[in-house]
């Protein structure tokens, strides 16, 4: 007899979760409302991400090698899936941020040059020419 009202209970219960979750997906409003959360979450965490690499870069050790070289290719890896994925901006500002760590960054520029399209390449030199005009 108890297994049977725990199981009605149970029953119950999960039927009152099925009601609740369809009137609330069944809202007008509900997929916008999903829709700005998510949007909002994406914002808080790229701000955090740009915030935690922009501490990292500031308590870089310019005589610690290993360290910078470390940065430099994880800038650049970063850079390049975020071309790849089609996030140009984000993609652009971390390149350029390796670009300006590096020790011979006309080389690297003319590298960089051969290796991506005119379309790539013009918005990375100007996001290079906007970072110095900001330090």
């Amino acid at each position: 007899m108890t297994f049977l009202g725990l199981g009605l209970g149970a029953l119950m219960f999960l039927g009152y979760c099925v009601y609740f979750d369809r009137k609330r997906r069944s809202d007008p409003n509900y997929r916008r409302l999903v829709h700005e959360r998510r949007h909002r979450q994406r914002l808080q965490t790229m701000r955090r991400h740009v915030a935690d690499r922009e501490q990292v870069a500031m308590a870089l050790d310019p005589n610690d090698q290993a360290a910078l070289e470390l940065y430099f290719l994880s800038e650049m890896k970063t850079g390049e899936e975020l071309i790849s994925q089609g996030r140009l901006d984000e993609g652009l500002t971390h390149l350029a941020n390796a670009i300006a760590l590096c020790a011979q960054p006309t080389k690297l520029l003319e590298i960089l040059q051969a290796t991506f399209p005119e379309c790539i390449f013009r918005p990375l030199v100007a996001k290079l020419l906007e970072m110095r005009q900001r330090n």
